[in-house]
């Protein structure tokens, strides 16, 4: 069964009259204290909840702190690349940079091992188990996200897969020695804190918790989703597979990421992965990680995405399901409505209640918009005293600080309302791999044809269902007994 997890906040439990809860909810360790009250509410109520480590912050600090590590390295590689006129490759980086690289990776391992100290795992399964959740996110290695937080890549490094699976075994004991109580009493499931750069080392990572036995394993993407890289090529099995021309990474590396780890567990086992994605809330990558989900399975994922897209991003974005799961900027949003009269029309309770008590002034914001001589609307134009914050007052951060929130709100309740959507989109999809894959195809085609979008985006998108898609397929093989 496939699961969008938001984290738990009042105005994600209490969503409004008529609005169904979430079935789980995420919980961090850091948010406990500000969050009892809630978590009292949720407590026996039906829904159940996951703890979450704490540890994301850790790692954003930790990221922030070795930046000037990779810098000096990170420069002398790109101007070796710019004299070749490509991204480097596996096997061909200049050797002495190769080995700045592989100095830097060898002393964020030994930090990594210095911090997972088991008095530091005890507190945080302590904080766990005090919320008494149905599962919990494990104990990591900080090694391969910190790594991928700092943009170091594996062809930078040419280490041989073992290395990384060195890290791997580190937080598959992590989780055996948490359900041994070693680190203290939890009753809840474990889900192993298991980390990838790319498709061989989920693979492999997926192979070694199949191996280990382990309930379930969460692994975080946020690193990978802020990586804002693009590549010309992927490595599968060792071997490298190009593309035609360049693209961003981040999409095609989460999907990677998540289907090697799916691939290497259902090799292994027969059987499909019990997994967590830990900060992917995209709709396009939502309907592609429910794409996996089938009824007897468990894959979950959860994000801070929908609510700070639809508030505390510089750039307001607004989910949509139809005709294809994607981001609508509401700047541009705005800029369609005024220039070709297309009204943002959307049958949420949340958009239909903003929107009676703050209706839309389009007379008046066309009017300034025609008399400033038709400007393209910007992200700064929806922010403070500005004309159309005071027009479109639910597409915009108004200047009033309680209309502001109250509006904010309403967006993050619209965005939630989408992925409740997407979610049981994928769970009415669960029945037949080859089903649900034409369904998801059909989403993915309606997707690359809607107007204004990015070429390089598009085909990120495209190459990642195919990634996708292939797993499918080969999952529902494994399962029925077919090692194909």
């Amino acid at each position: 069964m496939f699961y969008f997890v938001p984290n738990l906040k009042p105005y994600t439990y209490h969503r409004g009259r008529g609005n169904r809860r979430f079935d789980g909810y995420l919980l961090s360790t850091d948010y406990h204290d500000d969050q009892k009250g809630v978590l009292q509410k949720l407590q026996g109520s039906g829904q159940w909840l996951v703890a979450d480590n704490g540890n994301f912050d850790l790692i954003k600090d930790l990221i922030r702190d070795n930046v000037a590590k990779v810098e000096r390295v990170a420069i002398a590689r790109k101007r070796w690349e710019k004299d070749r006129g490509q991204n480097v490759r596996p096997g061909d980086l200049d050797k002495t940079i190769r080995s700045s690289y592989r100095s830097v990776a060898e002393a964020i391992s030994g930090m990594s091992r210095a911090l997972a100290s088991d008095s530091y795992i005890s507190r945080i399964i302590s904080e766990q188990a005090a919320m008494q959740p149905d599962y919990v996110i494990g104990m990591e290695d900080f090694t391969i996200p910190l790594l991928t937080g700092l943009g170091i890549e594996p062809q930078h490094l040419d280490f041989p897969l073992d290395w990384y699976a060195g890290h791997t075994s580190v937080a598959l004991e992590f989780a055996l020695k948490t359900r041994a109580q070693d680190y203290g009493d939890i009753s809840a499931s474990i889900f192993a804190g298991v980390h990838a750069l790319d498709f061989d080392t989920a693979f492999q990572a997926g192979q070694l918790a199949g191996q280990a036995g382990v309930e379930g394993v969460a692994t975080g993407l946020g690193s990978a989703l802020t990586d804002r890289s693009w590549s010309d090529y992927r490595v599968v099995s060792g071997k490298l597979i190009p593309f035609d021309g360049p693209i961003p990474r981040a999409y095609v590396r989460a999907m990677e990421i998540i289907c090697g780890l799916s691939l290497g567990y259902a090799e292994n086992t027969g059987k499909q992965l019990a997994i967590h994605v830990l900060g992917i809330g995209t709709p396009i990558l939502v309907t592609l990680i429910g794409l996996l989900g089938t009824q007897n399975t468990f894959l979950a994922t959860d994000s801070t995405a929908p609510i700070k897209d639809a508030y505390s991003s510089k750039t307001i974005s607004l989910y949509v399901d139809t005709p294809a799961p994607r981001k609508l900027k509401a700047h541009k949003i705005i800029d369609y409505w005024l220039r070709e009269d297309m009204p943002w029309q959307c049958p949420c309770p949340y958009c239909r209640k903003a929107n009676q008590s703050n209706p839309p002034q389009l007379e008046a914001a066309r009017s300034w918009w025609q008399k400033s001589g038709r400007p393209p609307v910007t992200p700064s134009d929806l922010y403070g005293a500005h004309p159309l914050t005071r027009c479109f007052s639910f597409l915009s951060n108004p200047a009033d600080l309680s209309l502001r929130a109250a509006m904010g709100l309403a967006r993050i309740g619209h965005n939630h309302w989408i992925l409740q959507r997407l979610e049981k989109q994928a769970r009415d999809y669960e029945k037949d791999a080859v089903d649900r894959c034409n369904r998801v195809g059909s989403l993915v085609k309606s997707y690359l044809s809607a107007p204004g979008g990015s070429a390089g985006w598009d085909r990120a998108v495209s190459i990642a269902w195919e990634i996708t898609r292939e797993t499918a397929l080969k999952i529902d093989r494994y399962e029925h007994g077919l090692h194909l």
